[in-house]
């Protein structure tokens, strides 16, 4: 609130460096694995912490992206239309032209609906999950509660969504794995793998696919 614009020059930034990136092995064995399932009337459920689109270049529907994404802005007005609890819009849909010819508070994008400041589609600490739909958070939860394999790849538990789904999940006495190539995410309950998701997942996905 204090100073908008450096928090826009910050995430405009990491846009332009995430939106340019491209999807690994992991990202499209992942598209592929959900495929894999939803041909089998099996649900599968991709829940992520990351805000780049990687996932959804690689072809993944069935995502819940907790964090929000770096390819929208919200207004900052809660009940907006284009903001809070519901409301978003594609941040290239934004008029950025004066915000970059002189960066300043007042340059800021303003909402079209109530022309209040825009901000990063992006909870802030000190936010919570359920401030925006979009962070699905419940429906996180509901299908942690009724999955019997979660598979977590590359956390170090360290965030809440994390240790929510696995709490959920070890109480359900799912089957639980980590894929850490350092092997150190050691939770009791979980599996960890000491393998590179890149690595490990492609060949997963073909062991399924030729499966009989």
């Amino acid at each position: 609130m204090r100073k908008p614009h450096e928090s826009w020059q910050l995430y405009l930034r990491r846009a332009e460096v995430a939106l340019a990136a491209k999807p690994n092995p992991a990202h499209l064995a992942l598209a592929q694995w959900e495929r894999w399932q939803e041909q089998r009337g099996r649900a599968f459920t991709l829940v992520t912490q990351n805000v780049d689109t990687l996932h959804e270049q690689a072809g993944s529907r069935a995502l819940i992206k907790v964090h929000g994404s770096l390819d929208r802005a919200r207004c900052t007005k809660r009940g907006c239309e284009n903001g809070a609890p519901r409301g978003s819009v594609p941040l290239a849909s934004v008029d950025f032209g004066p915000f970059h010819a002189f960066p300043s508070p007042r340059t800021v994008p303003r909402c079209p609906r109530c022309n209040k400041r825009m901000r990063p589609h992006i909870p802030w600490f000190d936010e919570f999950y359920a401030e925006h739909q979009d962070y699905g958070i419940q429906r996180v939860e509901e299908r942690a509660k009724r999955s019997r394999l979660v598979l977590f790849i590359g956390t170090s538990f360290s965030v809440g969504v994390t240790d929510r789904v696995s709490t959920l999940a070890l109480l359900r006495e799912a089957k639980v794995l980590s894929i850490d190539p350092s092997g150190t995410s050691r939770v009791p309950g979980i599996e960890v793998i000491p393998e590179r998701a890149e690595e490990l997942l492609p060949r997963w996905i073909q062991a399924l696919t030729e499966s009989p």
